[in-house]
């Protein structure tokens, strides 16, 4: 972080490591502040992914949560032909 500094903004955030309580640190977010954060995680994990406290995080830098698992989400990308997400 103290190599790139406020190069670190971001409008979207892929939330690291299934939004567990190591990932999207306090003085990490406070560089990144993103409007919205995405965290991949299953609906039925077993490690309760994401972490209570960094879901926290996020939401006191305003950020929207998005999350796989309970929620159907598209961001707009092209699909290749072919491959298994073609509708």
């Amino acid at each position: 972080m103290s190599q790139y500094g406020d190069g670190l903004a971001s409008q979207i955030l892929k939330v690291a490591h299934h939004g567990s309580s190591t990932s999207s640190t306090k003085e990490f977010l406070d560089k990144v502040r993103p409007k919205a954060a995405y965290i991949e995680v299953g609906s039925d994990n077993t490690y309760n992914h994401p972490n209570p406290g960094t879901v926290a995080r996020l939401q006191s830098i305003g950020a929207t949560i998005h999350r796989t698992g309970t929620q159907l989400i598209s961001l707009g990308l092209p699909v290749q032909s072919g491959s298994a997400l073609e509708p």
